[in-house]
């Protein structure tokens, strides 16, 4: 799509435009959801934080409620996007459709190795990922193991929807798929907030994002997630975890190896189902 007279904002910029330009989100209104997700976050912080001050004093008690209410802002958040998108775009399903097999199977591979190699190099610096990203996030959810999972499953189905299935698709279909994927992957890591939260979830939103653009299907992405949990459980207070936040060479090296191959072994998948 050309123009001969200058965007008005940079968000309109036509050169990155193709063939729908009334699909949902354009990038302004992509980016106004992520101060919109902010302040409903730090109300929910801030209201528990009152709530603690007045009932108990103990305002880290109430940790255990930020992951259940933290997906009721999803909902409301994906309730909306959702309705807007309809809006523009009446005709549109979030795709669940089957990609091939092998593509579901280079992702057990896939996910695992990309875990082990940021947990490791990350390792070489000092930084404890591990403690980072499971333990105190564990905090966030009550006590009982058939909650938690619950919360996660439904938080991990909602953000694939709001991010990949809404968000990522209208881009996609208005920008060329570089801006589309780079533009997704910011705002789903920088909401973490923590630096290696950020950088863990940029590599991870990257491939979700990735593998998205192929298959246009929601189920891969939802397949990758629960590899990467059930993963997580395995190794979590197990030997392997030790080895892990050691920065073992060898198990480093192994997991690079593997997962090199195991996306270049997935392009070559994308490239002749995509022809």
């Amino acid at each position: 799509m050309s123009s001969t007279s200058s965007p008005a904002t940079i968000f309109d910029d036509p050169v990155f435009e193709e063939q729908g330009p009334r699909a949902y989100p354009s990038l302004k209104h992509f980016w106004l959801l992520f101060p919109a997700i902010l302040v409903l976050f730090l109300i929910l912080i801030i209201s528990l934080g009152i709530y603690e001050g007045i009932s108990r004093g103990a305002v880290d008690s109430a940790n255990y409620l930020i992951g259940p209410l933290s997906i009721v802002v999803y909902v409301l958040i994906t309730a909306y996007a959702y309705s807007q998108k309809k809006k523009r775009e009446p005709a549109y399903v979030p795709s669940f459709r089957m990609p091939p097999i092998s593509v579901m199977l280079l992702l057990v591979a896939i996910i695992p190795a990309l875990t082990v190699s940021f947990i490791c190099i990350s390792a070489w610096f000092h930084v404890d990922v591990w403690d980072t990203l499971m333990h105190s996030q564990n905090s966030y959810y009550p006590d009982n193991i058939f909650v938690t999972t619950i919360c996660v499953t439904l938080f991990t189905f909602l953000d694939h929807v709001l991010n990949r299935g809404i968000l990522l698709d209208g881009l996609l279909k208005r920008y060329r798929p570089a801006v589309a994927i780079v533009n997704s992957v910011l705002f789903t890591s920088l909401l973490y907030m923590v630096p290696v939260a950020i950088c863990f979830y940029l590599l991870f939103n990257l491939l979700y994002s990735w593998v998205y653009y192929y298959t246009r299907s929601l189920l891969p992405c939802l397949w990758a997630s629960f590899v990467l949990i059930i993963f997580s459980y395995l190794i979590d207070n197990h030997h392997w975890q030790k080895l892990l936040d050691a920065g073992d060479m060898i198990a480093t090296s192994i997991a690079l190896v593997v997962l090199v191959m195991g996306v270049l072994l997935l392009q070559k998948i994308f490239n002749k189902t995509n022809k």
